[in-house]
């Protein structure tokens, strides 16, 4: 059975078609068939993981950015330095007599005559430069000093690292647990409102739940309600003592994990995740208001 065969558009840059094609190149194949076979194996980012990945591209394109610049001042600083030497080694070694060669430089059509005038130093500089400098000892020089700036440049990953980190826990509370979203808890109450984020965020503006954003979502623990699916009295305590938040991702995880100040009965001090404790009130607002002091959880 024959294929028929659609062609499409794809806009790209010169740079990037001239980079593309020695990809396909490499690889052995054809521009279009390349382009073929990268896109139907293209697997699509999730957002929060596309999210991070982009701030660790913008800040690796910075830092590149900064680097390129840095070398740039680098060798223009070795370039004037070298240009000085052949001064003074010409100068040194040549006769008042001594002819000059005349190198005659088609420059591009239109171009203004001031703006021609204002290249003739820098052409005449670069030339010297190359003719006259030792060469292998200019790009050695420029080599380390590009280096030494390359050093100090360092992208700082820490900021990268961390929301990498954050991820991950966000990851295993979302497995962890169990979630709902307002029009969810709109639908289990016995007679619904007709706006169907309500009860969920009326009961968050007063601090009765919390909730958590996910991918532009508002997602709600199942534990802070019950059977009937209304709010736990215990939960607005805790809030209450969290006081103001700025990442509610902050509360998920003190909820989810172990906690050292909540022991599971029954045991020797086995820690105790605050989610599975909540009918020990005393030792829940004992958890929470140690929070803010040296303990581990």
């Amino acid at each position: 059975m024959t294929r028929t065969s659609k062609p499409i558009t794809v806009h790209v840059t010169a740079k990037e078609k001239r980079h593309i094609a020695r990809m396909a190149k490499d690889a052995g194949t054809s521009l279009e068939d390349f382009i073929r076979r990268a896109a139907t194996s293209y697997t699509p980012i999730p957002p929060d993981e596309a999210a991070i990945l982009e701030r660790m591209t913008d800040l690796l394109n910075q830092s590149t950015a900064r680097a390129d610049a840095a070398i740039d001042d680098a060798l223009a600083c070795v370039d004037a330095s070298n240009i000085r030497i052949c001064a003074l080694e010409n100068r040194e070694t040549s006769g008042p007599h001594e002819h000059k060669l005349v190198l005659k430089v088609n420059l591009p059509a239109g171009m203004d005559p001031a703006v021609a005038e204002s290249l003739k130093p820098r052409i005449e500089q670069t030339l010297e430069l190359l003719t006259l400098a030792k060469q292998s000892a200019a790009i050695e020089h420029a080599d380390r000093i590009a280096r030494l700036l390359l050093g100090k440049i360092e992208p700082n990953t820490g900021l990268v690292e961390a929301r990498l980190a954050r991820l991950n826990t966000v990851r295993e509370i979302l497995e962890q647990g169990e979630w709902l979203t307002a029009e969810q808890l709109n639908a289990l109450q016995p007679n619904p409102p007709t706006q169907r984020n309500q009860p969920a965020s009326d009961w968050k503006h007063r601090g009765l739940i919390f909730a958590v954003n996910h991918g532009g979502q508002d997602y709600f623990a199942r534990y802070q309600f019950d059977e009937a699916y209304q709010p736990l009295p215990i939960i607005r305590e805790i809030l209450r003592e969290f006081g103001t938040v700025a990442d509610t991702w902050e509360i998920a995880a003190w909820f989810q994990f172990p906690n050292g100040w909540i022991s599971r009965p029954g045991t020797a001090g086995e820690p105790m995740a605050p989610k599975d404790a909540l009918d020990q009130r005393d030792a829940l607002l004992h958890a929470v208001s140690e929070r803010h002091k040296n303990y581990v959880a």
